[in-house]
């Protein structure tokens, strides 16, 4: 390296899906990636190498320039099938508006060019910018990414470099070659979205279990951080060794033919037991932290402590296992001795929740609350009859025997929310023409299969806090049972999903058909959102099928909306007014090498139990106005319950008083606190999540000395005025901020 014959590139802990992997993920894979080059090999790496991701978010520049890299190179996008993308190098302009400095290859053989004169021919005719560039990246070599060179590259380089009617080759690096092509200042043209990739669609979906067990992982790393830095603030070691051992076992499991599902079956074993072994890591740091913040007996007492982890004011539904006296029930008193509405609700496994409504739990803080037990009063039990029709202060809901939304009116507004019945499961033979892990083929709803028959239907719980009806139905040779949580003061409706799935090469949706007409259906991406069409008037929009999409998903129009969001799926379509969650597909995975061509594994994928929390929030207004980014992360961090004796640390900062406030009320998101990486100080990541301009201060509930903003790899300290112990800051749309407060 030091000698320049070998260039390290990448930037990231691993070549990384970009769809799937969360916003702070793909932080943490330039932060380790960058910090292990720089230890390893004494180089800051300006190029980020990833030639065989299926798909780019539109996110990536803004964090790619946040963390010194300034260079993009890909050849994946080379494959599109419908539309070939029209640039070569070009400026790709990311949802923020920063730039960063992109070069794609088209050549036949991507990254594996073998330097013979019909390749460098090919490869130059294939060229799009050569009016304003003289310059062409040629990655050469063997290897899955390229770079294998042998002794018959080197000697063809030699022969080939100034051969007449052949373009003049040069061996260099790839941040020499961006250098370059930055110092020429041609008029290159520049790309303002995602780099959607027209292949590989299936990969959104397929090996269910690993993207659950990875969003869940994501979560639980940063509920270990969260908890951390609060007790770290009361003088408890923060444990930075283990956490990023943690890290880096998600990290690379978010490798892109890992999460994506397109790896073999050993693979997943192997993942499985990582993401469980990080999400150990992180609950154990969890425990330790709340055992120095509030004390260790939380297994019994009267007292519930009820944690807000986002940087909101919430009003939400909390749950806690809860052992309940024969002859008893519960009853939930606030601070004040009000009583709060609640109700129990028996698990499968015998087991009891209890489920109260947690009002207006201040921002990251927590709440306290007291239960006792009173003689029952003899409620209905569950089983009861089923009504068709439901009533809460939000919806008026009637659901079928299949445990479809038949008709669902806002009563804020008197309007239907579906045009047709909605949470209809749709399953279709999905056999590709090819990339059997991989895809899913443009014409799979020409393959319907179905529908799914009723088996039992019940009233699991009625009370004040909801209606859960259970219900069950059979498709084909599997099972689904499903508690619809229809909450009597949330504008939101649960979809608790358990599939027992047993189908070779079928694909599952659920379908909601909205009473919305718009030419835009919105999704998240990370740190941000992403519109895309709801009609196919253009093979671009076409091509658009099947897209990514993080915690939920939303068609609107000026006045109305209805958003989808999901707590563990990351495939979507929306077809004109029908919005769609992708749940399952099973394809045969892919076989090793050795087996030979046309082999394939006895077991399709996704064989067994699954499970997959799923809501419609409808709402007036845009999904802006309704502030759809925070009821995702609101159904993806639910409000966390401890039982404890006594609240003695109650006035610790992120127990009894707020961590940290923003105001005034606004789209910034506080995403993520952690320890910094080389010092004692706290790191905060926040975002703007609605695409608006704001201003808001910073209002730290503990004392700190100094505040910066740096970049992603918390350095380029910048400092930022603070007085009377609030902190500035300004956001353009979906912009990321780091700050950096020093403790001392």
């Amino acid at each position: 390296v030091q000698e320049g014959r070998w260039e390290p590139v990448g930037a990231m802990w691993v070549e990384a899906d970009c769809n799937l992997t969360s916003g702070e993920p793909l932080v943490r894979q330039l932060l380790y990636g960058k910090r292990f080059f720089e230890r390893e090999f004494g180089v800051n790496v300006r190029s980020l190498w990833l030639p065989d991701v299926f798909g780019y978010s539109w996110a990536l520049p803004q964090l790619l320039r946040k963390a010194e890299v300034d260079g993009f190179f890909t050849a994946k996008i080379g494959w599109n099938k419908q539309n070939p993308f029209p640039h070569s190098t070009f400026w790709w302009q990311g949802v923020d508006g920063s730039e960063v400095l992109a070069h794609l290859s088209f050549h036949p053989h991507l990254y594996n060019i073998q330097l013979t004169p019909k390749d460098v021919r090919e490869a130059w005719r294939r060229f799009r910018q050569k009016g304003v560039s003289r310059y062409l990246l040629l990655p050469f070599g063997f290897g899955d990414g390229g770079g294998g060179v042998t002794r018959d590259h080197a000697a063809n380089l030699e022969l080939l470099q100034d051969l007449p009617g052949l373009p003049r080759l040069r061996p260099g690096a790839v941040q020499e070659f961006f250098d370059t092509v930055r110092d020429e200042n041609g008029a290159l043209p520049t790309w303002n979205n995602e780099l959607y990739f027209e292949y590989h669609r299936g990969t959104l979906t397929s090996q269910a279990a690993v993207k659950r067990a990875n969003r869940k992982t994501e979560l639980a790393l940063r509920e270990a951080e969260y908890f951390s830095s609060l007790a770290h603030l009361q003088g408890l070691r923060y444990p930075a060794a283990e956490l990023e051992a943690a890290w880096k076992k998600l990290l690379t499991n978010q490798f892109h033919d890992i999460l994506p599902g397109s790896s073999i079956p050993e693979v997943y074993e192997d993942a499985l037991r990582d993401f469980e072994q990080a999400t150990s890591a992180a609950e154990s740091a969890k425990e330790q932290a709340l055992a120095h913040l509030i004390g260790k007996t939380r297994d019994r007492g009267n007292q519930l402590l009820v944690f807000n982890c986002l940087s909101w004011n919430r009003t939400d539904v909390a749950r806690v296992k809860l052992d309940v006296p024969a002859g008893k029930e519960p009853e939930i008193l606030s601070a004040e001795g009000k009583p709060v509405p609640c109700q129990v609700l028996e698990n499968a496994d015998g087991s009891a929740t209890l489920l109260f409504l947690a009002a207006d739990v201040p921002a990251l803080a927590s709440k306290v609350y007291t239960v006792h037990f009173r003689e029952a009063e003899g409620e209905a039990k569950p089983g009861a009859s089923v009504p068709e029709h439901f009533e809460t202060e939000f919806f008026s809901v009637t659901l079928n025997e299949l445990g479809e939304i038949s008709s669902l009116v806002d009563k804020r507004t008197g309007r239907p929310v579906l045009s047709a019945p909605g949470n209809v499961f749709q399953a279709f033979l999905d056999y590709p023409h090819a990339w059997e892990a991989w895809d899913i083929d443009e014409d799979f709803e020409d393959h319907p299969l179905g529908p799914v028959e009723p088996v039992a239907q019940r009233v699991l719980s009625d009370g004040p806090v909801a209606t859960v009806v259970e219900t069950t139905v059979r498709l084909e040779s599997s099972t689904i049972t499903q508690r619809t949580f229809l909450y009597k003061r949330l504008p939101r409706i649960d979809f608790d999903t358990e599939i027992d799935w047993h189908e070779s090469r079928v694909l599952l949706k659920v379908a909601f058909p909205l009473n919305v007409r718009t030419r835009q259906a919105a999704y998240e991406i990370q740190f941000g959102a992403i519109e895309r069409p709801t009609h196919r008037n253009t093979s671009w929009a076409a091509a658009q099928y099947e897209v990514a999409g993080q915690r939920w998903a939303d068609l609107s129009e000026p006045d109305y909306g209805v958003s989808l969001l999901n707590d563990c799926k990351y495939g979507h379509d929306a077809r004109e007014n029908v919005l769609r969650l992708s749940l399952l597909r099973s394809p045969y995975p892919p076989p090793p090498e050795d087996a030979g061509m046309g082999a394939q594994w006895n077991r399709p994928a996704d064989q067994g139990k699954h499970r997959v929390v799923y809501s419609l929030y409808s709402h007036p207004g845009t999904w802006q106005d309704a502030h759809t980014p925070r009821a995702g992360w609101e159904l993806n961090v639910p409000l966390s319950v401890v039982r404890v004796e006594t609240t003695a640390h109650s006035e610790a900062p992120g127990v009894g008083a707020s961590f940290v406030r923003i105001e005034p009320d606004s789209p910034v998101i506080l995403d993520t606190v952690k320890k910094a990486e080389e010092s004692e100080d706290l790191i905060l990541r926040l975002y703007e999540s609605e695409g608006r301009r704001v201003q808001v201060k910073l209002v730290p509930g503990f004392a700190f000395t100094r505040a910066y903003e740096t970049n992603l790899l918390e350095r380029q300290e910048q400092t930022l005025p603070s007085r009377d112990g609030e902190i500035p800051l300004q956001f353009g749309p979906f912009e990321v901020k780091t700050v950096k407060l020093m403790l001392r």
